[in-house]
């Protein structure tokens, strides 16, 4: 079994039924091992958002993050996204491109 700090991520939309304009997304992150879940809510999905989003969550999590493992939204695949995890220690893992449901958990090999 793997050990805690692996973590799924994902953007949930709150657009109702058009998806037209400035909205609120809810970014979510989940432990493969252990479920813990940590939520925040953002405005967009711009990059500076979403980095920080993960930045609020990894401060709470009773746990190191060793690595996400996105879909390969632009919110997710960015340069400011990959500075951080980079200059953080954080391992990026992601779907094959064209493949939206294809979570690979590549970091649990």
């Amino acid at each position: 079994m793997p050990d805690p700090g692996w973590l799924e991520i994902d953007t949930v939309s709150h657009s109702g039924q058009s998806s037209e304009g400035l909205f609120a997304y809810t970014v979510n992150q989940t432990d493969l091992f252990s479920g813990w879940t940590e939520c925040r809510a953002v405005l967009g999905k711009g990059a500076a958002e979403i980095k920080g989003a993960i930045e609020e969550m990894r401060r709470d999590l009773p746990f190191d993050l060793k690595g996400l493992d996105s879909d390969n939204g632009d919110e997710f695949i960015n340069h400011l996204l990959d500075k951080y995890c980079r200059d953080s220690s954080v391992q990026r893992f992601r779907s094959r491109p064209y493949k939206k449901d294809d979570q690979a958990h590549r970091g649990l090999a």
